[in-house]
């Protein structure tokens, strides 16, 4: 019984090598294996990482499958009970696996865990959130939700910085560093591979949750998350974004009504983006979501 790390992989040479380097650093478990799904690079990305790891396990795709997907691939040949999927662009400066393993162990009902998330700079990362609402979203297209209450704004917010300085549960976690319970993610059907980018982790949380299970962040670990460096471009982030948050609510079944304003909502924002950046492609994005 130990770790399965699994790392999904597209472009980030550099950032890729940098952070296996830093989990062979500071890894004691002694059963574990680090399987990257690489989603179509066309970078160096895998034969850096077959010349410097040879012992790390590679899944190739031939075009970009998505997260969701890409990360599915990986649990379908994992081997140990615990799965820790982990961006490739961030950072391990200390054991935190010998850590979350005994949290995991400790808590039977914890389906995820997750360390504290920092920049570079040491400032604190968003690391878990509460499950979307329309109204979240209706009050931050507003730019409403910035000037409430930051009590008010934690209630609402899907994407939440820790504060406290004990071990917490909190509604779900971010997919940056999800510490998962290997039976309880079969359980629910893994990633919901619908969900090409964004929101396929809170989908997946909230299914889990679904079953009794729960979700922690452990603050007795922390690691760097260098925000961004492995997203691509902007065009295309938003595309996923407002696709795929459209996605999770249908599949939450919420009112019609709902939907249309959140509809409303993303192409009003897509006709900011076109006048802001004097760029028509935004505008061409609407007939996607």
């Amino acid at each position: 019984m130990s770790l399965s790390i699994i790392i999904v992989n597209y472009n980030t040479e550099e950032l890729l090598i940098n952070c296996i380097s830093s989990i062979y650093a500071n890894i004691s478990i002694d059963n574990f294996e680090i399987i990257v799904v690489d989603n179509g690079s066309t970078d160096n990305s895998l034969s850096s990482l077959k010349e410097r790891f040879p012992n790390v396990i590679c899944v190739c795709n031939q075009k970009n499958r998505g997260f969701g997907a890409a990360n599915n691939q990986g649990v379908a040949i994992s081997k140990y009970d615990y799965l820790f999927f982990l961006n490739s662009d961030t950072i391990i400066e200390h054991d935190i696996f010998s850590e979350l393993l005994f949290f995991m162990q400790k808590h039977q009902s914890c389906a995820g865990v997750t360390p504290k998330i920092y920049y570079e700079d040491k400032k604190p990362q968003n690391t878990y959130g509460n499950f979307p609402t329309i109204l979240f979203f209706i009050l931050n297209s507003l730019g409403i939700l910035k000037i409430l209450p930051k009590k008010v704004r934690n209630k609402l917010s899907i994407g939440i910085p820790v504060e406290f300085s004990c071990p917490q549960r909190v509604p779900h976690i971010l997919g940056v560093a999800m510490f998962i319970r290997k039976k309880a993610f079969i359980e629910v059907g893994g990633f919901d591979e619908s969900f090409f980018l964004y929101f396929e982790e809170t989908d997946l949380c909230y299914r889990m949750t679904g079953l009794g299970y729960d979700f922690w962040v452990d603050t007795n670990v922390d690691i760097i998350h260098l925000l961004s460096k492995s997203s691509p471009s902007s065009l295309f982030k938003i595309e996923h974004m407002l696709r795929s948050r459209i996605l999770y609510f249908k599949y939450r079944n919420v009112h019609q009504y709902k939907l249309i304003i959140l509809k409303f909502i993303s192409i009003l924002k897509l006709l900011l983006l076109t006048i802001k950046y004097q760029d028509i492609r935004y505008l061409k994005l609407i007939r996607n979501i």
